[in-house]
């Protein structure tokens, strides 16, 4: 069970907007968090299943980006030339903190966590399936 704490942390997105995973799950979707960074050459080939898997899945899950580290750490701009190349088209928290990515124990990217709606991990990939059905 992911700490209800975690869930109703406000984390700003790209496009400077502010959500919490507690909205989604509050509304009976699950949600998919794609742990990526603008250098990882395995997140780029992710980004299009990760596409895929929101439009496949809209309704019931929200796939959400995130990118762990300090401003000082990750370069703003390579993470925006990231989601306009790859195209990233789900939004992407900026977990400057890195609340989100010790509270899921992520260590590298890509890496996948599916929450349920009532806030149980229910997948976990730090190497993901080929295809997201699987």
């Amino acid at each position: 069970q992911v700490p209800r704490s975690v869930l109703e942390l406000p984390v700003e997105d790209t496009s400077g907007n502010t959500q919490t995973l507690a909205q989604s799950l509050d509304a009976g979707r699950s949600v998919a968090l794609v742990f990526w960074q603008p250098w990882c050459e395995s997140c780029r080939n992710e980004a299009p299943r990760a596409r895929r898997a929101r439009e496949t899945y809209a309704g019931t899950m929200d796939v959400i980006g995130v990118v762990s580290g300090p401003a000082e750490s990750v370069d703003e701009d390579d993470v925006l030339e990231a989601i306009r190349e790859w195209p990233v088209t789900y939004p992407t928290l900026r977990d400057r903190d890195l609340v989100l990515t010790r509270a899921f124990d992520v260590e590298g990217t890509p890496t996948i966590v599916i929450v349920s709606p009532d806030g149980t991990v229910a997948y976990y990939a730090h190497v993901p399936p080929r295809e997201w059905h699987d």
